[in-house]
């Protein structure tokens, strides 16, 4: 497969339900470097960039301008290559259903990972140059999940988690809620949630809850444990409906819309 060159003054490309596992030649000449949105969905490429030869580092690299990256259901991809100079643009990037172990260096506002029964991602060192800038962080994960990772303790700047999908969770760890930079917390899709953690929920301005029916029950309660650990936050929605407060807030709801359910889990046991 050949395409044309690609109009300079493009700034989003997106590679779609293309069933291949590597990028059409030339690709690489035709991107250009103003392009700020790329996204890949449902591909069979292997990695980035030795399983195509030397198209996709190219087409990545002279995106010097890209600061969003979307990866989606591409469940051979197991790593990102080094980009150098894009990474440093790039403050954007979501991720799902994707066997995605490693990171490359960057400093992300914005990271989003779904579709998964573990984050082993989180766990590597090149994370760490995210730890200062990271603002948003979302982990959409599987009905078998009964624990977050302990590494979100090490986003220092969160400001806004949301948590879906890990059905066997019963309760969020005490740690939660630290860094006291966290604004909003949301639960979604957690059937046997019942706890909230105990006295780190401080600082926190927002909270929403759906689809967790234990611990809406008890946190509509008035004169339960949760309602205690909940009642001095000024904005509280259960179920698309404030039961507490509800002003208008510069935080995004479309953060918290993003949604994979709508495909199967993806398995990722075939990992070692």
């Amino acid at each position: 497969m050949y395409l044309p060159g690609v109009p300079s003054v493009i700034q989003r490309l997106e590679i779609t339900e293309c069933g291949i596992d590597e990028l059409p030649s030339g690709l690489q000449f035709c991107v250009p470097s103003v392009i700020q949105h790329l996204e890949i969905t449902e591909c069979g490429i292997d990695e980035l960039p030795n399983g195509l030869q030397f198209c996709v580092p190219l087409v990545i690299r002279h995106c010097t301008s890209l600061q969003y990256l979307e990866i989606w259901r591409c469940p051979n991809l197991k790593s990102i290559p080094d980009l150098g100079e894009v990474f440093h643009s790039l403050i954007n990037l979501k991720i799902s259903k994707c066997r995605l172990k490693l990171l490359r260096e960057g400093r992300l506002k914005t990271l989003v990972i779904g579709g998964l029964d573990a984050f082993p991602i989180l766990r590597y060192p090149s994370i760490k140059y995210s730890h200062a800038s990271l603002k948003k962080l979302r982990l959409s994960g599987s009905p078998t999940l009964n624990s977050l990772p302990k590494e979100i303790r090490l986003f220092t700047a969160l400001e806004e988690l949301c948590i879906k999908n890990f059905d066997g969770m019963e309760a969020l760890p005490d740690w939660l809620g630290i860094p006291s930079s966290l604004q909003k917390l949301s639960l979604y899709d957690c059937e046997k949630l019942m706890c909230l953690p105990i006295l780190h929920l401080t600082d926190i301005k927002h909270l929403h809850i759906a689809f967790c029916p234990n611990l809406e029950k008890r946190c509509a309660d008035g004169s339960s444990a949760e309602w205690g650990q909940i009642a001095h936050i000024p904005n509280i929605k259960i179920n698309g409906k404030y039961i507490q407060g509800g002003e208008d807030s510069d935080y995004s709801e479309d953060f918290d819309e993003f949604d994979d359910s709508e495909d199967e889990e993806f398995d990722d046991s075939e990992d070692d």
